[in-house]
């Protein structure tokens, strides 16, 4: 061999495998054809094994490369390789007399040899081999197994092993275990054996992640594991909990399992109560429910409690303290009261008969109303303080006394109601004296200052300051014994310390509740002179 052919031969030599150490530390490589040349008595022989190549020899063979004589042994193993021999193994490099012997280790290459296993690289003399491992390859000899390969002279040989994917890695040092491995914009999370895991991944303090069929983490997605479990994988593909708004002024809760509350209250505060509906949206609206119950969630989905909705002009309703639309009376601020109705719409302009003698009448305005109410053809009729219509009873206003028939229907009374205090009185002559301080008020027994504390009550809606003398003397105004009127007071003692009060009737008579043996009578005040008069009326 001539000189310049032999410096030719090296400086290949050395290119090729400085290509071959690059091509170790690439992850991702395959090498589709590529030749190491070796020229030995006019012979040469090619041999390529792709990166990331795994080969498997089940079975009694024997590696072997073998050159004729007269030759330089080159032999270069793939860097920072790792050989295991784990039973009855040897590596045996052999070069006799007249060789060069180069050994190069191939990065991060792994040769596994289980059992009986020999590798042997023999270079007789005068011969130059080379022989080239690719980085990252695997060889694995399950039983007596070698890998051989034989170059005799005048011959080209080309092995080729595909590129393993990115997500298998079969280099035991390289594997990733209990790890998360991004692929562009997939994520995968590789398990305890190396590989990529499906399904819901629970991890940390409560938290859970959820990986489909093709391995790739959900991520702003639903996951439905049955007819009633469903999850929301966010942006950082953790399933989260609590409140989560979207699209159009859409919410939806997720507990603390992660799971959507469906057909269920979420009530992050005293007054702030959700209902989740069968998609698991926050509805708004009236919601009816159970038996007759209704409740309404506004466009915020907020609950309404102890707060009216009107979504007409003439329907109303009043939610409580519990969120339920109420139905009955219902008393609120001072002396006011609405009623709501079966289907819980507020009564307007319209009555209420709470029963046989009880009849109210609610306003354009809801409430229940008191005094005169004028309606229909100049009809009338009149509702006390407590809201009840009168019926059968005598109404007063200012001067003007009204009489309310068993229907309701007022009318002006021809009688003052001096003369409807009076009229009263008579009709208690006889009813008997008492001293008990549970009867004296009537209507059925009285003493002296009950008597006149239940007339001007009942008779003229008028009530008197106290239901004793000595504090009834201070109603109304002081007039003269010579000035009486009907329905004056005549008081009988000094001020501050009288003892005796009665009902002057007119024409010098008094209508009083005398004593224990005579009861309620008339009595001629010229035969018991008054101390002095107040007139409560006018």
């Amino acid at each position: 061999m001539t000189k310049g052919k032999r410096q030719y031969l090296q400086k290949k030599e050395k290119w090729l495998a400085a290509i071959l150490l690059f091509a170790g530390t690439t992850s991702i490589i395959t090498i589709s054809s590529g030749t190491v040349t070796a020229l030995a008595s006019d012979t040469n022989t090619t041999e390529t094994v792709s990166s990331n190549s795994e080969s498997t020899n089940p079975s009694n063979a024997a590696a072997d490369s073998t050159a004729p004589s007269s030759s330089n042994t080159t032999k270069v193993a793939a860097a920072n390789s790792e050989s295991t021999n784990p039973s009855n193994a040897a590596a045996d490099n052999t070069a006799p007399s007249s060789s060069n012997t180069t050994k190069v280790a191939a990065a991060n290459s792994e040769s596994t040899n289980s059992s009986n296993a020999a590798a042997d690289s023999t270079a007789p003399s005068s011969s130059n081999t080379t022989k080239v491992a690719a980085a990252n390859s695997e060889s694995t000899n399950s039983s007596n197994a070698a890998a051989d390969s034989t170059a005799p002279s005048s011959s080209n040989t080309t092995k080729v092993a595909a590129f393993s994917s990115a997500l298998m890695v079969t280099n035991e040092s390289e594997k990733l275990i209990n790890s998360y491995k991004y692929v562009g914009n997939d994520v995968y999370f590789l398990g305890s054996d190396g590989q990529p895991i499906t399904g819901l991944r629970h991890y940390g303090n409560n938290q859970l992640e959820y990986y489909g069929t093709d391995h790739i983490q959900y991520r702003n997605k639903y996951y439905q594991a049955d007819q009633n479990t469903w999850y929301f994988f966010g942006s950082n593909g953790d399933a989260i909990t609590g409140l989560r708004h979207y699209g159009n002024n859409q919410l939806e809760y997720y507990g603390t399992d992660h799971v959507q509350y469906r057909n269920k209250y979420y009530e992050p505060d005293q007054n702030t109560v959700y209902f989740f509906g069968s998609n698991g949206d926050a509805i708004t609206g009236l919601r009816h429910y159970g038996n007759n119950q209704l409740e309404y969630y506004g466009t915020d989905h907020v609950q309404y409690r102890n707060k009216y909705y009107e979504p007409d002009q003439n329907t109303v309703y009043f939610f409580g303290s519990n969120g339920d639309a109420i139905t009955g009376l219902r008393h609120y601020g001072n002396n006011q009261l609405e009623y709501y109705g079966t289907d819980h719409v507020q009564y307007r302009n319209r009555y209420y008969q709470a029963d046989q003698n009880t009849w109210y009448f609610f306003g354009s305005d809801g409430d229940a109303i008191t005094g005169l109410r004028h309606y229909g053809n100049n009809q009338l009729e009149y509702y006390g303080t407590d809201h009840i219509q009168y019926r059968n009873k005598t109404a007063y206003v200012g001067n003007t006394s009204y009489y309310c028939d068993s229907h309701g229907n007022a009318q002006v009374s021809s009688l003052s109601r001096q003369m409807a205090i009076i009229n009263l009185a008579r009709t208690k002559l006889g009813d008997p004296y008492t001293q008990s301080q549970a009867g004296r008020l009537g209507p059925n027994s009285f003493d002296c200052s009950g008597f006149v504390y239940y007339l001007y009550k009942t008779a003229a809606g008028i009530t008197l300051n106290g239901t004793v003398t000595t504090t009834e003397e201070t109603s109304g105004r002081e007039v003269s014994l010579n000035e009486l009127q009907p329905g004056d007071l005549l008081f009988y003692g000094s001020r501050g310390n009288t003892y005796h009060v009665g009902l002057y009737e007119g024409n010098g008579m008094m209508i009083h509740a005398a004593t224990p043996e005579e009861g309620v009578k008339e009595t001629a005040i010229k035969y018991y002179q008054p101390t002095f008069a107040r007139r409560i009326i006018g």
